[in-house]
């Protein structure tokens, strides 16, 4: 309620203001100029961490099947977000197979399990250039939550999700609750019990706090007022890192990863994963990073 509180003052002071424009500097710093938010395409470097449990769900697929489907949602949340004029760029994959890295088991209150988890990627995750970090998980919580995030950090080390996967043969619901907690992170509001909502969806929008819409409809698209908390969030300096266009993808596969040969910014590379799982299995075959097991 404070959170929901808070955003309601704070469009109530910016009434009629949604200009969208940001001041910036230009590339060498030398000056200052106006910029248009809403015209700017923006990116979302998102990291992903794939948990034991969503292994454990996938019996018998491999580390690279896994990835694969993460990827999957990572592009279908990405198809929602376009609507908005941003993208969702992976920046980097951790994967925890063999272990959780930190204690984001079932069973736990979910408020716990991300408190956690957020412990974790400031310890861990401080070096890896991202804007936000969601927890794809198999886990089922105390409350039966769909995901968590915490609001209004993005661009900051607090900028973390966890999103449930209910469904491993449904990719784009965990997807669409992937973007729901990234909208939070943003500064998005629920949709429900706003009187200047606008969803133009009668199932419903991706910031709706069901993670199905009427019919068991999966939502897609963001409503206008989640457009509008988004404008808000950048007029007022939250989320500038998202103008930043990201660099090559380095977190996935790097462009000689593989050649069997370490260079710059790889623990090690040992071929193919095929070759890995035989001369180095402590090498990830797809990052070139030793793995966190």
């Amino acid at each position: 309620n404070l959170e929901w509180r808070t955003r309601n003052v704070r469009r109530q002071q910016q009434a009629g203001h949604h200009s969208g424009l940001v001041e910036s500097r230009d590339a060498n710093g030398a000056g200052r100029y106006r910029r248009d938010v809403r015209d700017a395409t923006k990116y979302i470097e998102t990291a992903l961490i794939i948990d034991k449990a969503m292994f454990q769900k996938r019996n018998g697929s491999t580390r690279a099947e896994v990835v694969h489907d993460a990827i999957q949602v990572a592009n279908i949340a990405d198809l929602y977000f376009r609507t908005l004029n941003t993208r969702v760029s992976v920046v980097y994959i951790e994967t925890w197979q063999g272990q959780n890295q930190a204690k984001i088991d079932g069973g736990q209150d979910i408020s716990k399990a991300i408190s956690n988890f957020n412990d974790y990627t400031a310890r861990n995750l401080f070096k890896i250039d991202k804007d936000t970090t969601q927890l794809l998980t198999g886990e089922t919580y105390a409350g039966g939550e769909a995901g968590m995030s915490v609001p209004e950090t993005v661009c900051t080390p607090k900028a973390v999700g966890i999103s449930v996967d209910i469904n491993t043969y449904e990719p784009h619901l965990l997807a669409g609750t992937m973007a729901h907690m990234i909208g939070h992170n943003i500064g998005m509001g629920h949709d429900d019990n706003r009187d200047e909502c606008i969803c133009r969806d009668w199932h419903g929008c991706i910031m709706s706090q069901s993670i199905v819409g009427l019919e068991n409809v999966q939502p897609y698209k963001f409503s206008e007022c989640s457009r509008l908390d988004y404008i808000d969030a950048l007029r007022i300096g939250h989320g500038l890192c998202l103008l930043n266009k990201p660099n090559e993808i380095d977190g996935i596969i790097r462009k000689n990863c593989g050649n069997g040969i370490i260079e710059e910014d790889e623990d090690c590379d040992c071929g193919s994963n095929i070759d890995c799982d035989k001369t180095d299995p402590c090498c990830d075959g797809i990052t070139c990073k030793l793995k966190k097991e």
